[in-house]
Parts: structure tokens; C-alpha cells; sequence
């Protein structure tokens, strides 16, 4: 499992929502959703288990995935 962490998603985000969006890319582990000081700013935090080279593909688009009218910046976790 790499564990990913996606920023700028909507602040109205769920865990259930992000499984669903995630759930094409591969098998979804645990999904964390942080809420701190500002409720526009969402972190989610979510394990996928997938290869290296679709978690390259992943944080590596330009303009990772825009949902919501919002541009989702798309990282890996190094733990």
C-alpha cells in the first residue's frame, strides 16, 4: 500500500466519496480526512494499493485530477 495525501479537495469531502473516486485507480486502504483551522482547507489522507508506476502516473499530471471546479494537488507520502 502507498499512502497518498490529496490537496485542495471540496471541504464537503467524505470518506465514503473519496473511496468511490479512488476506487477505479485500485484497492482503496484506509481513507483520513483532516480538518484544521480553516474548513475550506481539507487534507485527505488515503493508502492505495497500486503499482509504482501508476502511483508515478498519479502525483505526476500537471493538473492533477479537478473535482469540483477545485484543482486537486495529488502527493506521495514517503511514510
Amino acid at each position: 500500500m502507498k499512502k497518498f495525501m490529496f490537496v485542495g479537495v471540496a471541504p464537503d469531502v467524505s470518506e465514503d466519496s473519496t473511496r468511490q473516486a479512488l476506487a477505479p485507480l485500485g484497492p482503496v486502504g484506509e481513507v483520513t480526512i483532516l480538518r484544521a483551522g480553516s474548513p475550506e482547507v481539507v487534507l485527505v489522507i488515503a493508502e492505495l494499493d497500486v503499482s509504482d508506476e501508476k502511483a508515478f502516473e498519479l502525483i505526476s499530471k500537471p493538473s492533477n485530477p479537478w473535482r469540483d471546479g477545485r484543482r486537486v494537488r495529488v502527493h506521495l507520502m514517503l511514510h
